[in-house]
C-alpha cells in the first residue's frame, strides 16, 4: 500500500504556525526581561538597607536560594490540581536529597 502524502492542506494553517513560533520566542524574551527588572529591583532594595524592607527580601531570595531546577519544577507541578497525592509525596522527597549539598548563606553585614 502506496500512501501519497499531500501536504497542500498544511497552507491553509501556515497563520497558526507562525502565531506559535510568535508565542514560542515572546515567552523566553519576557520571562528574562521581567526576571532582570524583577532582580534590579531587589538588588537596588536590598542596598538600601531597610529594615522591614530589607527582611522581606531576604526571605523572597532565600525562598530560591540552593534551590535546585527539579526540586523547583518537582514542587510546580506537585502543587498542580491534577497530580495524585503520590506525585507530591515523591516531589517533595526530591527535594531532600542526602547527595544535596548544603546551602551556604552568607548574609553581608
Amino acid at each position: 500500500m502506496q500512501y501519497v502524502w499531500d501536504f497542500a492542506i498544511l497552507g491553509k494553517y501556515t497563520h497558526l504556525f507562525w502565531l506559535g513560533l510568535g508565542w514560542t520566542m515572546a515567552h523566553p524574551i519576557g520571562t528574562v526581561f521581567l526576571g532582570t527588572v524583577l532582580g534590579l529591583v531587589v538588588g537596588m532594595l536590598r542596598v538600601q538597607r531597610w529594615a522591614l524592607i530589607d527582611w522581606l527580601l531576604v526571605a523572597y531570595i532565600e525562598l530560591f536560594r540552593c534551590t535546585p531546577l527539579q526540586a523547583a519544577i518537582g514542587r510546580q507541578l506537585a502543587s498542580s490540581s491534577r497530580s495524585s497525592v503520590r506525585s507530591r509525596i515523591a516531589a517533595s522527597a526530591s527535594i531532600g536529597s542526602p547527595k544535596a549539598k548544603p546551602c551556604a548563606y552568607s548574609h553581608p553585614s
